[in-house]
């Protein structure tokens, strides 16, 4: 019994200490305690290089196939690796950590200035990149790149001191950056928050301010909002360099948009000029001030909103609603006893997914929408404001995808029409 009671307590002591905690691309918190659990998190995360530290910061960075001939094996409430078959770098006492390098990051981090970007550090890169390389060595067909892992982590070229900076957090916060940004090796963070983005002389106008000069204008006058999904700056840029346009007779300006970058969230915020709840969220353009107005949408609306809204679908089955928006926005704002009019075009942002951002069906259905502002804008008596939601970035020559804190899904575009 005695020794029974002893075993359970080496159980619940020593086990423990041999989870090994996983840092790089991964989620924060990720441990592992076997072999397999390593490789089945190595392939699930579609992971292509694994870093393997010994608790003296000296690495081996291995292919995720060398795993399979690696030994693991517990001692004294440590993991050793060892293997006959690679590198002797591979054969390590005392695991201290894994770093797994992935295709793609949760955590990643995103430094802007202005509308660009100027890096995306994923947090396995900035490991490597502020660790010293030791040497190669190769045995059997197999090669391991030896490593000394940083002491400490060097932030001077991410955190300027000398400018405001605004930071977006994983929550979708944006605050300006008054706190030490720290590398915690699986993500960045400022005090509390996980931080997403570094944003460098960012643009002045976010999405709320959208919503609130809607309001403002619509108290003045009357107003029509027209909503150009997906149409991000770099898409306007793209656009006037193809079609040989100066990019500031445009007159368009930048915008912020949210985190995520996607229109669910977006929609809510330039509806209501506040991030979307957790909880279950109100409605869209609640304020009386658009009552007496129409919501002119595709078959269906994020939201429900006091507003009317009127929906549409493809009645002469061309692959896109945009022209029955149209059509239904030209009767629209005919009628003088509509004060607000939000006419929301979608096809942009669908050839974006389907053909990618910058292809020549995306520069194509633009012009089209274009179009169709500049006709609106003609015939609309009262105030216009043209915006977007978000823009997008090429994936993987899969099309175009979006949602990230990259500077081409985060950054959208806005434009004032003053009328007579």
């Amino acid at each position: 019994m005695k020794r029974f009671l002893h075993l359970v307590i080496f159980l619940i002591v020593v086990l423990p200490l041999c989870a090994i905690p996983v840092y790089g691309d991964v989620k924060p918190g990720t441990d592992v305690k076997s072999m397999k659990e390593l490789i089945n998190l190595a392939k699930d995360l579609s992971c292509e290089q694994v870093l393997i530290s010994g608790d003296n910061n000296v690495a081996a960075l291995v292919d995720v196939n060398s795993l399979a001939h690696l030994s693991w094996k517990k001692n004294k409430g440590k993991v050793d690796f060892t293997s006959k078959v690679l590198p002797a770098v591979c054969s390590i006492k005392g695991i201290a950590f894994f770093a797994l390098n992935c295709q793609t990051s949760d955590y990643a981090l995103s430094v802007m200035n202005g509308v660009y970007q100027e890096d995306y550090i994923k947090p396995f890169d900035f490991i490597i990149a502020q660790s010293e390389l030791l040497g190669v060595q190769e045995k059997n067909g197999f090669y391991a790149d030896k490593y000394q892992i940083a002491a400490s982590w060097n932030m001077e070229h991410i955190q300027d001191t000398e400018k405001e900076q605004l930071y977006i957090s994983k929550a979708g916060a944006e605050r300006i950056l008054d706190k030490a940004l720290e590398f915690k090796m699986t993500h960045f963070q400022s005090g509390e928050d996980v931080v997403l983005a570094v944003w460098s002389d960012y643009p002045e106008i976010g999405l709320k301010d959208i919503y609130h000069k809607t309001l403002d204008s619509l108290k003045n006058d009357r107003t029509m909002a027209i909503f150009i999904d997906g149409l991000g700056w770099h898409l306007l840029e793209n656009y006037c360099a193809v079609n040989n346009l100066d990019l500031a007779e445009m007159k368009y300006l930048p915008t912020r948009s949210v985190y995520p970058s996607k229109t669910k969230y977006a929609y809510y915020t330039l509806g209501t000029g506040e991030y979307l709840p957790e909880d279950s969220p109100g409605q869209i353009y609640p304020d009386k001030a658009f009552l007496n107005g129409v919501i002119i949408e595709e078959e269906k609306c994020y939201y429900t909103s006091p507003t009317a809204v009127l929906l549409n679908v493809d009645e002469n089955d061309n692959g896109t609603i945009d022209d029955e928006i149209f059509d239904s926005a030209m009767k629209y704002i005919q009628d003088e006893k509509k004060l607000f009019i939000l006419v929301h075009f979608h096809s942009v942002d669908d050839m974006n997914h389907e053909y990618g951002p910058y292809s020549q069906e995306s520069m194509n259905q633009l012009k089209v929408i274009f179009d169709y502002t500049q006709k609106l804008i003609d015939t609309f008596v009262g105030r216009v404001i043209i915006f977007s939601d978000h823009g997008a970035h090429s994936y993987l020559n899969q099309g175009g995808t979006h949602g990230s804190v990259k500077a081409e899904d985060i950054v959208g575009v806005v434009k004032y029409v003053e009328k007579d």
